[in-house]
């Protein structure tokens, strides 16, 4: 009897320790591809209710327009937070080409003022995050998120503003974490 409550009090003590010292993530999409969120990845900050880029990204920028350059799109620039015009609460750190024909962005999750990159875990276990390019034209065609009918985060491009024969094409890619850009 001795040896069961020892080894009872014995696997109890392992369970504790190994519960407490799990890394800190957080759920904020419950999709099957991003089960467990880095939650490290700070990208800006609401400050007297402007939205503004706090942190280095330049290693993510460069990554990004690696991405568009692969698919012979035009790199981007003047990054920017952005929160979509027709979904209140939905963020995204957008780029833009010098014509405006191409926009870049990356979904951001607002938490007590802060914008964090929606960086999660894939199941190689490296940090990666979607990116979303609108191309197409000038007005509209920007990349944003919305939740379905499901619950699940899907990204998206809004339309062109005026069509005139022009058509918004939205292009999706992963980005693995860039190492120096926190």
């Amino acid at each position: 009897m001795k040896k069961i409550i020892l080894a009872f009090a014995t696997l109890s003590t392992i369970f504790f320790f190994a519960c407490t010292n799990e890394i800190s993530e957080t759920s904020l999409d419950s999709s099957p591809s991003s089960l467990r969120i880095h939650p490290q990845d700070k990208a800006g900050e609401v400050i007297n209710g402007n939205f503004v880029i706090t942190e280095n990204l330049s290693a993510l920028y460069t990554d990004m327009n690696a991405n568009l350059t692969a698919n012979g799109l035009a790199n981007v620039h003047s990054f920017e937070i952005k929160e979509s015009s027709t979904r209140p609460g939905s963020y995204m750190l957008v780029g833009a080409s010098s014509d405006d024909t191409v926009k870049s962005g990356i979904p951001l999750t607002l938490a007590n003022n802060v914008f964090y990159i929606n960086f999660r875990y894939s199941s190689s276990n490296s940090l990666v995050a979607n990116q979303v390019t609108c191309t197409g034209c000038t007005r509209g065609c920007s990349p944003g998120t919305y939740t379905d009918s499901n619950g699940q985060t899907q990204n998206e491009c809004t339309p062109c503003e005026f069509l005139h024969g022009q058509s918004c094409t939205k292009t999706e890619t992963t980005i693995t974490k860039p190492t120096t850009s926190q």
